[in-house]
């Protein structure tokens, strides 16, 4: 096996503990002989907890702390490690990671590069186990959503953002949202994580870009949105390219789910309506991109 070398992206906003439980659980894993680096990126945490993380790490040879002067949201956020990876480091594989993430394989950086020298990926997604949600988010779904897909998407949150906006008024919101859980069921297939899949959509909690993605996208993610879409984006982007999108549950990582996200904000309620709000913004560029790549 050749020596290759791996860097591991991990974007930060808030939520100290959090992250620096995931960078020790990352030093945990098997890294003989295989050059790595983890590089936290601080989207300008509001809670300092940034600034404690780069006290926490400066003197160490594995762990990089990237401050920035203001949240740059998903994609631009996480380009800047991505970018320190590729063209300061040389990293032929680049994890892209959320903080609320645990590897419980010890060998994952062995099993990684192995992956790909068998595969020849340009971007692969392993087994994601959302712990909070209680099912497997990869893979995504079985392709990009198209214009209409999107067009839908957005009339549906215009609808279900006033509603929201009432039952955050009366307080009920939480009452509801237990009692649908009771009652629904995901939607996903049962049992589709278990099987290997090519050029499938991607979940943006944990995936690899490796050189065969910088040698069409030296630039990193495509960085029009803020929050939500990226995954599609993606996914769209290696299309156009003929890039494979790899998903095998050789690998597997466990999920927490927006663990932090929530806790900065202590209300469900207000978390969606701004998710929603940002996932229309998304939802514009992401059709206008759709556009870019047809007329290109």
């Amino acid at each position: 096996m050749c020596n290759k070398s791996i860097a591991v992206v991990v974007l930060h906003y808030n939520d100290f503990d959090m992250t620096k439980n995931y960078i020790e659980n990352l030093r945990t894993l098997n890294w003989e002989n295989i050059t790595h680096k983890f590089i936290v990126v601080d989207n300008a945490s509001p809670d300092g907890s940034g600034s404690r993380l780069y006290d926490e790490y400066y003197l160490s040879e594995d762990v990089e702390v990237l401050l920035v002067e203001k949240n740059l949201g998903f994609a631009r956020g996480n380009n800047v490690g991505i970018l320190y990876a590729w063209k300061e480091l040389g990293a032929e594989l680049v994890v892209v990671s959320n903080n609320d993430i645990e590897i419980e394989t010890t060998t994952f950086p062995e099993q990684l590069i192995e992956m790909f020298e068998k595969e020849d990926f340009a971007v692969y997604g392993p087994d994601i186990y959302s712990q909070s949600k209680k099912l497997h988010q990869n893979p995504f779904r079985e392709a990009p959503l198209n214009v209409l897909d999107v067009q839908r998407k957005i009339k549906k949150i215009d609808r279900v953002l006033p509603s929201l906006k009432i039952l955050d008024k009366l307080k009920i919101y939480n009452f509801l949202r237990e009692i649908k859980s009771i009652f629904s069921r995901s939607k996903r297939t049962v049992g589709i994580y278990e099987e290997r899949k090519l050029n499938y959509v991607l979940h943006g909690a944990f995936f690899v870009l490796s050189k065969n993605y910088f040698d069409k996208y030296p630039d990193g993610l495509y960085d029009g949105t803020f929050l939500y879409m990226e995954e599609d984006i993606l996914a769209l982007r290696c299309k156009k390219m003929g890039l494979k999108l790899l998903y095998d549950p050789q690998i597997s990582v466990i999920h927490f789910d927006g663990v932090s996200s929530l806790s900065e904000s202590g209300d469900r309620c207000k978390k969606y309506m701004r998710e929603l709000v940002e996932t229309k913004k998304s939802c514009i560029v992401y059709c206008n991109y759709i556009d870019e790549i047809n007329n290109d």
